[in-house]
């Protein structure tokens, strides 16, 4: 074996390795949203040093009009909107059923009922411009696909278009990258 087919050897291995470790993560992940999402807050609060729900709540200036979380998972942002003074209407959407229980658990505590849906980003069930508002705080990947982009381009109303162009959310995404303390890079779907 020559010293380029151990490179090459090497090059195979580590892609192979890394779409691996890329399905590991995705399966992880899926069991953490929805056998193990009653774990979510605890481990939310555990790995940000107790500032998760400020962290989140840090996008409630900015919101206003008719309200939309993606990815509203266990309620955090839902109970705080609902709560707040002056509290917008909002819809909270989310793919896992054990989020959306988490979620209403919460709001019925806090005497809300909230207005909850579950679906995916990629096809949200709400009519053109119907919302003045889309809040996405601690999103997974689907907020990187293009069918996502598509469907927040559909729904916002009086939202510049530049703020939900690829373009800007690719920028921004590489510019987190970038800071990341994990090695981190991006590619399209």
């Amino acid at each position: 074996m020559s010293n380029g087919d151990v490179t090459d050897f090497q090059a195979q291995f580590f892609i192979l390795n890394s779409q691996f470790y890329i399905r590991v993560i995705r399966w992880a992940f899926a069991r953490f949203y929805r056998e193990f999402a009653w774990t979510y807050d605890t481990v939310a609060a555990a790995v940000s040093g107790g500032r998760w729900s400020a962290w989140g709540q840090a996008a409630l200036p900015h919101l206003r009009g008719q309200v939309l979380e993606l990815g509203c998972g266990t309620g955090t942002l839902q109970r705080a909107l609902t709560l707040s003074p002056g509290a917008l209407p909002v819809v909270g959407v989310e793919a896992s059923p054990q989020m959306l229980a988490i979620t209403r658990r919460k709001l019925a505590a806090a005497g809300h009922s909230g207005r909850l849906v579950r679906a995916v980003a990629q096809a949200l069930p709400f009519s053109v411009t119907s919302f003045n508002s889309v809040v996405a705080t601690f999103p997974s990947e689907y907020i990187v696909n293009p069918a996502t982009l598509a469907e927040l381009r559909r729904l916002a109303r009086g939202i510049h278009p530049a703020i939900i162009s690829e373009g800007v959310l690719r920028a921004a995404l590489d510019s987190l990258a970038e800071r990341s303390c994990v090695p981190a890079e991006l590619t399209s779907a």
